[in-house]
C-alpha cells in the first residue's frame, strides 16, 4: 500500500519540536518552515505497523520562492528502517521536479525521491534545520515495494478528506491516474 503523512496538526505521524512556522503552499495548501539555527528544530514522520519490507521514500514541499534565495540547498532528511539509517541531503530551493512521465506526480504535487528503505514494522523520517538555509516540512509518502495487498489506514484516509475538502486534485484521482499507467 502506499501510505501519506502530512505536516497536519493533530495527525498521529507528524511531530515536530524546536521553532516551525506556518507557510503557504505544499500538500493541502500548508507546510512549516524553520530556519537555520544553532538550536535544533525537528520535523519527524512516524509509520508504525507496516509490514517488514521495502518501501520508497517520497517528500515534497514548496519554497517560497522558486530559486529559494536563502533557502537549504542541503536539507537533511534522515531515514530510519529496519537494518540501516540514511541521510539524504535535498536541494530545497526549488520544487521536486516533475518528471517528463509523470511518475513522481501524486495529488498534482511533483515529489522527490529518498530511496528505498527497509522497514521491519516502523520506518521514522525526520527533517533538521541543520542546514545552509531554511528547510520546509511538508509531506511524506511510503509506496511498499513488496506487493502486499493494496489498503488504506485511518490516517490515509483523514489526510484524503482534509484534501478534498480543501478543493485540491482529489488523492483518489491521482491514485487513478497512476494505475492507468501502469
Amino acid at each position: 500500500p502506499s501510505l501519506l503523512a502530512d505536516d497536519a496538526s493533530g495527525s498521529p505521524r507528524y511531530s515536530e519540536s524546536g521553532h516551525w512556522k506556518n507557510e503557504q503552499g505544499g500538500y493541502a495548501s500548508r507546510q512549516r518552515s524553520a530556519a537555520k539555527d544553532k538550536r535544533a528544530a525537528k520535523a519527524t514522520w512516524t509509520f508504525s505497523g507496516l509490514q517488514a519490507g521495502h518501501y520508497e521514500v517520497w517528500v515534497t514541499w514548496k519554497p517560497a520562492q522558486e530559486g529559494g534565495v536563502g533557502t537549504a540547498s542541503n536539507a537533511p532528511f534522515s531515514i530510519r528502517g529496519a537494518r540501516q539509517n540514511a541521510v539524504v541531503a535535498v536541494d530545497q530551493r526549488s520544487s521536486p521536479v516533475a518528471a517528463a512521465d509523470a511518475s513522481n506526480l501524486f495529488s498534482g504535487l511533483a515529489w522527490q525521491a529518498l530511496g528505498s528503505h527497509e522497514a521491519n514494522g516502523r520506518l521514522t523520517v525526520e527533517l533538521s534545520n541543520q542546514a545552509n538555509g531554511l528547510v520546509y516540512a511538508d509531506a511524506v509518502l511510503l509506496i511498499e515495494l513488496d506487493g502486499a495487498p493494496t489498503q488504506v489506514d485511518a490516517d490515509t484516509q483523514r489526510t484524503r478528506d482534509i484534501v478534498q475538502r480543501s478543493g485540491a486534485l482529489r488523492l483518489e484521482e491521482a491514485n487513478n491516474a497512476a494505475e492507468r499507467k501502469r
